[in-house]
């Protein structure tokens, strides 16, 4: 068996599972996101005046809610201020990115499938001779 073709099956191999590492890992993001898009959006409709807001590390504080308007970290420790609405949309456009992303991998995936299994097919046919 030609050593080139046992490297190229290794590396097509490698980079296979190093997509679908990705591809898990960004499937759990985009549940993430949706689980807090889910948050907000009862946030929101939420009637109760008081929560309890994480100050780290597993702990907790009461506070009351004055208002329904969120801070949104934009980067680098900017806030800016955001209405549920506002962030849900936010949520949405990121869930989309990182769907676009995981279609893109998916492609990948499928082509490195298929030139597997033209690689075993030709491992099979120098096999048979």
């Amino acid at each position: 068996m030609d050593q080139n073709i046992l490297q190229q099956t290794y590396i097509l191999e490698r980079q296979a599972q190093e997509l679908e590492e990705g591809r898990t890992a960004i499937e759990n993001e985009i549940t993430e996101l949706r689980e807090f898009e889910k948050n907000i959006s009862d946030f929101s409709s939420a009637k109760e005046t008081s929560a309890f807001s994480s100050i780290g590390k597993g702990v907790f504080v009461r506070t009351n809610v004055s208002d329904k308007e969120l801070f949104v970290e934009v980067g680098k420790g900017v806030l800016v201020r955001k209405t549920p609405a506002e962030t849900i949309e936010l949520i949405e456009s990121q869930i989309k990115k990182l769907d676009e992303a995981r279609m893109k991998m998916l492609s990948r995936l499928e082509m490195y499938s298929h030139a597997l299994s033209a690689i075993a097919n030709k491992i099979n046919s120098e096999v048979s001779q």
